[in-house]
């Protein structure tokens, strides 16, 4: 014999819960520095303008 069961209804603060448990947290990102070029940045070499800024 088989017997159906429907799905219950999952209360919104269990699945609130749920996601706040399981989610790793996010840490602030340290030391983020920001590269500017000049636009004339080439592979095989050439002068360029070069401002690295590390967010202070």
């Amino acid at each position: 014999e088989i017997l159906y069961e429907s799905r219950k209804a999952l209360k919104a603060q269990v699945l609130a819960d749920f996601v706040a448990e399981m989610t790793t947290p996010t840490t602030p990102e340290k030391n983020k520095w920001t590269i500017f070029v000049d636009g004339s940045s080439k592979s095989q070499g050439s002068g360029a303008g070069i401002i690295l800024e590390n967010g202070e």
